[in-house]
């Protein structure tokens, strides 16, 4: 959130991120970026979360094989909040929700009717379906949400559930976590063979856990330095 994920004017910040990401893909070593404009530490800095930098870097067609997740997906503020200031550490007028496209639609464009399938985005802290009772936010959410699914990602292969717990845990009802998106993902059409892929499925395939690789081998030894069981393992296999 001081840096874009791509594009920077300082080319040593973009060089540096370069090395990072060549050895992510060369390890198979999942990234997990921030994507939620929020808490900002300076003017504007949170718009630089944007999932719009990291399209800007898969464009380059160089880093398709990597692993990228984009947490805080879901509450859809661009549309839902447009103008709206984004935190509490607001401090200028760039410091507000700027309106369409929202972030959401930026990923969906960029998975690009599956042509990037390694790129994924989760629910984390999505307080806005646990502890609110305003029901027509939740219909609007439950509205974009589905439609996001059938113009973006037909079969669920992109979304995973997420907490987000540290921060969740502030919220009243956070303890409903799990059951409330659940209901809420049901509601909003998805089906439970597409809601077992947004539970654990998508996440196995991020991780590397669902096939043998590096990110699984790395697992393995762990577990054998450490005479844990490891058999576990296959139950993660997902097609």
């Amino acid at each position: 959130m001081g840096f874009k994920a791509w594009g920077n004017a300082n080319r040593a910040i973009d060089a540096a991120l370069k090395r990072l990401y060549v050895w992510c893909r060369e390890k198979e070593v999942p990234i997990m970026a921030h994507a939620e404009n929020c808490i900002g530490a300076g003017c504007g800095y949170g718009e630089l979360a944007s999932p719009a930098y990291w399209k800007d870097l898969l464009d380059t067609n160089q880093y398709d094989k990597l692993r990228i997740n984009l947490a805080h997906f879901g509450a859809f503020d661009e549309i839902l909040r447009s103008g709206a200031v984004t935190s509490v550490m607001a401090s200028c007028a760039k410091d507000k929700f700027s309106g369409p496209p929202s972030w959401e639609d930026i990923i969906g464009e960029t998975i690009d009717q599956e042509r990037r399938p390694n790129l994924f985005a989760d629910l984390s802290y999505l307080s806005e379906l646990v502890s609110n009772d305003d029901e027509a936010l939740l219909r609007k959410i439950r509205t974009l949400l589905s439609h996001w699914l059938g113009r973006y990602d037909q079969g669920a292969r992109h979304l995973m559930f997420g907490t987000d717990w540290s921060m969740m845990a502030l919220e009243r009802d956070y303890n409903a976590y799990v059951p409330r998106i659940k209901a809420e993902l049901s509601l909003a059409g998805v089906s439970e063979e597409h809601q077992a892929n947004i539970f654990w499925r998508n996440a196995s395939r991020f991780l590397g856990l669902d096939r043998p690789g590096q990110a699984r081998d790395r697992l393995v030894a762990y577990c054998r330095k450490r005479e844990l069981s490891y058999g576990w393992l296959s139950d993660l296999a997902v097609a």
